[in-house]
């Protein structure tokens, strides 16, 4: 059960960071505001924004 746990939590770390990354990418992506649109669309419709799981 300990192990268990410790593996979810590693998962659960490791996916916050992920999301963090994205939340950096989506930032430098917003800022440029001609593109933002466009490539946020373009990484939703890549899979639901696969950006979480590729970084």
């Amino acid at each position: 059960m300990f192990a268990a746990s410790k593996i979810f939590l590693k998962a659960l770390d490791y996916g916050s960071e992920q999301l963090n990354r994205l939340m950096e990418r989506l930032e430098i992506i917003l800022e440029d505001e001609e593109n933002s649109n466009k490539e946020i669309g373009i990484m939703i419709r890549l899979g639901k924004i696969k950006g979480i799981y590729r970084t």
